[in-house]
């Protein structure tokens, strides 16, 4: 809690261009909303260039699983794209990418195409899911 308390307060201190784009700004995850989605240090994270599976979709559990997996597993760091769009790195590895390699997002920016074929060739999550298309 004492960590949690001083990330924010430092972050209140960052400049805003930080935000903006500029460079990765370090974050304290706190939890996952869904396999694209997070809050960590105060602030809502919608990850760019990936849909994952909607609340009504089979694998929205597994997608939103498999999210707060990866952004426990070290240092968070993201970096805005586009207007609240982040792309979002643990350990310096985009996990943008993890999620679509798995099947569990599709790409929609084009950065993610080549893990979204490898997901599609191999049947992984989305391209195996005899369930609604639905995301």
């Amino acid at each position: 809690m004492r960590l949690l308390l001083i990330t924010l307060i430092a972050l209140s201190y960052m400049p805003p261009k930080l935000w903006a784009g500029e460079g990765l700004v370090p974050l304290q995850f706190e939890e996952a909303l869904s396999g694209d989605s997070f809050h960590a240090s105060g602030k809502q994270i919608k990850l760019w260039g990936i849909n994952a599976p909607g609340a009504r979709h089979i694998l929205n559990f597994t997608a939103s699983l498999y999210l707060e997996t990866l952004l426990k597993a070290g240092t968070v760091s993201c970096k805005e794209k586009e207007r609240q769009l982040y792309q979002c790195f643990v350990n310096e590895k985009d996990i943008a990418e993890d999620i679509v390699l798995f099947g569990l997002a599709e790409d929609v920016s084009g950065h993610y195409a080549l893990q979204q074929a490898q997901a599609q060739r191999e049947k992984r999550g989305l391209w195996n899911s005899p369930v609604s298309d639905e995301l």
